[in-house]
Order: C-alpha cells, then structure tokens, then sequence
C-alpha cells in the first residue's frame, strides 16, 4: 500500500507529489530506522548501563551532576523512541510510516515531550560544564562555604527539570492550537 500526497493541478486532476515508495520517502524510512537503532543502543542501552555501574561502583567517584547529565539523555532518547513502545521492536527497521499511525494527542505529546527533552538536555550539560568549572575553581583556589555548595549544587541538578517543564507545556499548548499535528510524529 502506497501513501501518496497529491496536489491539484490547473486540470483538477490529482497529480502525485511523493510516494512511500519513492527515493526521498525510502531514504528518510533508512535514516528514521538508523535513528531510531542509535537512540536504542546509546539511550535504552548504553547509557543506563553506564548510570548503573556508576551508582552502584564502590570505587568510582559519584558526581551528581554527570548523573543528572546521563539521565537526562536517557528520558530524551526515551522521549524520541515513544511510538517504538507502542509498535513494537519489529517497526524499528521495517519501513512503517510512523507518522501515519499515531494518534493525534499521542503526537501532540510526543511533540512537547520532545520540546521539552531538547531543553532539559542542553540545560544539564550547561549544568555539567559549570559543574565543572566549580570543581577546577575549587582545586585551585580551595573549597567555598559548605552552604554556597549546597545550594549551586541544587540549583545545577534542578535546573533540567525546570526547562523540562518550561519548554514542554507551552509547546503542548501551542501544538494542541494546530490543525496539523502529524509533522511533529516523525520522531517515531
């Protein structure tokens, strides 16, 4: 079964743009399933496996902003990867049009969850990086009062989940206000 979009011409005939089958829509097909397959192996697998021997490890040094970090980019890949829970492992290589299976609050969700992992990942690794800085900072010029540390340190590990929020709901109120929401499915 080909999905074609057509357009009208000056004849009122139906004229054929793009079909499923056609190279462009073979090609994005090829790039989703290579996507998705590394969304899978570095945010379901690798990273968690990482997350996992770094709390569990008795001899590594656990910072809490590089585990923020490693999360983050866990519920982003999750957040990317949501229609693969609905379909199964079977639509991750096998040409199925994702766009034209979700349901329309399922892709509005998707799209602000999307929105928003966007934001919550670049603000952990804003965080990680001044995190960092704090820790040169302090083998250089020694440690800060324990209360200043406390606090950066709660503002660092919370301010992901505040773009998380941020971005999200306005995104999910602004998408809900469109007509056309199947464009934001492609993140299948």
């Amino acid at each position: 079964m080909a999905i074609v979009l057509t357009t009208r011409n000056s004849c009122s005939h139906p004229m054929p743009l793009l079909s499923w089958t056609s190279g462009y829509f073979a090609e994005l097909r090829q790039q989703q399933a290579i996507y998705r397959a590394l969304q899978i192996i570095g945010g379901h697998v690798g990273l968690p496996i990482l997350l996992l021997f770094s709390i569990f490890s008795k001899t590594a040094q656990r910072d809490l902003t590089f585990l923020n970090f490693c999360f983050t980019w866990i519920f982003s890949s999750t957040a990317f990867s949501v229609g693969l829970y609905r379909l199964g492992p079977a639509s991750l290589f096998f040409g199925v049009p994702l766009p034209f299976i979700h349901s329309d609050q399922e892709c509005l969700n998707q799209a602000a969850l999307v929105s928003g992992s966007q934001a919550m990942t670049d603000t952990a690794m804003c965080a990680l990086i001044v995190q960092l800085w704090f820790d040169f900072r302090t083998a250089i010029h020694g440690p800060h009062s324990l209360r200043q540390i406390r606090w950066t340190r709660a503002t660092l590990l919370a301010a992901p989940y505040v773009a998380l929020l941020a971005f999200s709901l306005p995104a999910l109120s602004a998408f809900s206000s469109l007509e056309l929401v199947r464009p934001h499915c492609f993140y299948g």
